[in-house]
């Protein structure tokens, strides 16, 4: 899994910069500890969050491949929203630019089959979500499929 997971940040970081994306890491749930106030290190909004949320595993009868893994990738992305966005305002542009940013994220993933797992799928998104989290965080969610054979 760590070459998934290296390909799929270099990947991304290749990208960050067009995204106007500030950091990507591994999610920990630095989200959830910045909201607690625990001592954590700061995170640099906007930021994009990964993780290998779970992975369901089957035998298969084949002796070429043991076992077939679906795995699901979660990413978050999260923006600090200290605009006023009120329509109306001059500042509501900035809900249509976070919602254009999911987007083109989501068109990076979509279909990307990663070159370092023989036999992997490609990304098909499952699920997304938006999450409203207290002092002003918007969280971009999205769930993608990826099967693997091992």
């Amino acid at each position: 899994m760590e070459k998934l997971y290296n390909e799929l940040m270099a990947y991304l970081q290749s990208h960050a910069e067009d995204l106007g994306i500030s950091s990507i890491d591994e999610d920990w749930g630095q989200l959830e500890a910045l909201l607690n106030g625990e001592d954590t290190y700061p995170v640099t909004f906007p930021c994009l969050l990964i993780s290998f949320s779970e992975t369901q595993w089957s035998d298969l009868q084949s002796a070429a491949a043991k076992q077939r893994g679906d795995m699901r990738i979660t990413t978050r992305l999260a923006f600090d929203c200290w605009d006023d966005t009120h329509a109306g305002s001059e500042q509501q542009c900035y809900g249509a630019v976070r919602h254009h940013v999911a987007g083109e994220l989501h068109n990076l993933l979509q279909g990307k089959r990663p070159e370092s797992v023989n036999g992997a799928s490609a990304l098909s998104r499952a699920a997304s979500r938006t999450i409203s989290l207290p002092h002003g965080i918007k969280v971009y969610e999205t769930d993608y499929r990826l099967r693997l054979n091992g």
